[in-house]
């Protein structure tokens, strides 16, 4: 378990209430996403809808989904992310980059 990041947290704090789920959701897996919602049994196609080609998950949108390479690359300055390039990366970045869809 990793140690408490004071500066994350006082950035989280001073999300809106809709900001703040949309990059819990990011995070944890846990978003309206096809692939959350198909375990939920509330979608039946797990898959990314803008590619179809792998399912929709918060890694998927943020670094590997081939229909937003241009977006993605704008953002982060690279085409593709991995774990650990988005682990790196910050939280304002992730959500400025997720409320584009």
């Amino acid at each position: 378990m990793q140690a408490v990041n004071i500066r994350l947290a006082q950035y989280a704090v001073r999300l809106s209430r809709k900001e703040l789920r949309l990059l819990v959701g990011l995070l944890t897996g846990h978003n309206t996403l096809n692939r959350h919602l198909a375990l939920l049994r509330r979608m039946d196609d797990p898959l990314c809808p803008l590619c179809k080609e792998e399912e929709d998950t918060s890694l998927h949108l943020l670094g590997y989904c081939c229909a937003i390479v241009k977006k993605r690359c704008e953002f982060f300055g690279r085409y593709f992310l991995g774990p650990g390039d988005l682990t790196q990366e910050q939280w304002s970045t992730l959500l400025r980059f997720a409320k584009t869809f």
